[in-house]
Formats: C-alpha cells, structure tokens, sequence
C-alpha cells in the first residue's frame, strides 16, 4: 500500500495522468466514473481469463491451473462451450459468492471485490477465512486515491 501510494503520488506530480497509464490507478478512475473493472482482479466476478495450455487443456484462470479447474480439452470439446459451462460460470461467482462477511460489508467493496481469489488466504479479525492477505494495502491505496479521483 505504501509503496503504491508514492507512485500514485509522483503520477499526479508528475502530471502523468493521460500521459503514463499504470493499469491500477487507470481501473480506479474508471470505477470512480461508473465503470465496470476493465481488471478481473477487481471485477465483482471473475472467469473470463481462462488459461490453455500447450496439450490443449482449458483452466478457468491462469493463476488456478490444476485438476479441480480443469474445463477440457480444446481437442475434444469446443472452447465456447468450455467458457459458457456451468461449471465456469459458477466459477466466476465464486468470487463474489465467497467473500468473509466484513468484505461484503466494507466501505470500499465495489472498488476490490476482495481481489484475486488466489490471494485470500489470510483470515478476518473475526477469524473467517478467506480475506484477501493484500486487503490492508489496498485498502491504503484507496482511501488516498479515491478522494483525489472523485
């Protein structure tokens, strides 16, 4: 968090906005603007960055690739039907459907969506699991950045 909030910094005095686009500082703007994530990290629900890998096997994400996410083949199945698959969809509302209680009730909910789900491995002060470990740097960055992008 802090580090990400001294670069957030230099890019305002820089006056780089427009100019030099770093992918987090740019999706937050959207947000601020009513925009949906244009980053799955930060999309209410995730799923649409499957992985395939070189013998044709289809993952749900890039950063599950192992059995239980395993979609197909590309060989034996057609890829719009591996995407469009129940079990594809309700990973992607997984992200959302999972979250700890205080997630679903922070203030800054609809700028995170508690983050990659890979990441949440840490567990709530009220020890529920399932937090994201990166959620106080996150949280860092956007009370300082929110007030300036609103």
């Amino acid at each position: 968090g802090r580090f990400l909030n001294r670069v957030f910094d230099r890019w305002l005095e820089q006056e780089d906005i427009g100019t030099i686009f770093v992918r987090d500082f740019d999706m937050l703007l959207g947000l601020v603007m009513g925009q949906p994530s244009s980053v799955c990290v930060h999309a209410e629900t995730c799923g649409l960055a499957a992985a395939i890998e070189h013998n044709g096997d289809l993952y749900s994400c890039d950063h599950f690739v192992n059995t239980e996410d395993l979609l197909g083949n590309v060989a034996l199945q057609a890829l719009s039907e591996m995407i469009d698959s129940t079990k594809q969809t309700k990973f992607g509302r997984d992200k959302r459907d999972t979250l700890p209680r205080c997630c679903r009730e922070c203030q800054f909910l609809v700028y995170c969506y508690g983050g990659c789900p890979k990441d949440r491995v840490a567990n709530t002060p009220d020890g529920e699991p399932g937090l994201n470990y990166l959620c106080a740097g996150i949280i860092r960055l956007l009370v300082v950045s929110i007030i300036f992008l609103a």
